[in-house]
């Protein structure tokens, strides 16, 4: 329940403007947003520009929502 929950909550949390709160997801998965997401896919997007990681938050940049479906695949795959 926890990992579909978690794909939920990353699909629907990066599309929002404020991204997705690091404390707020563990607290709903019971776990770490870095167990939940490919550590591969997400360096290579911060390096990208696509997503950036401030304030104890996820979200997508303005060039990563362009790209947000694919990204979005890769990252709970």
């Amino acid at each position: 329940l926890s990992r579909g929950l978690g794909d939920v909550y990353k699909r629907q949390g990066l599309r929002l403007d404020e991204g997705i709160d690091e404390a707020r997801f563990a607290s709903r998965t019971t776990m770490a947003l870095d167990e939940a997401v490919e550590q591969d896919v997400l360096e290579q997007a911060v390096e990208a520009g696509y997503v950036e990681r401030a304030g104890g938050r996820l979200r997508a940049t303005a060039e990563g929502r362009l790209r947000l479906d694919p990204l979005l695949v890769a990252l709970v795959a």
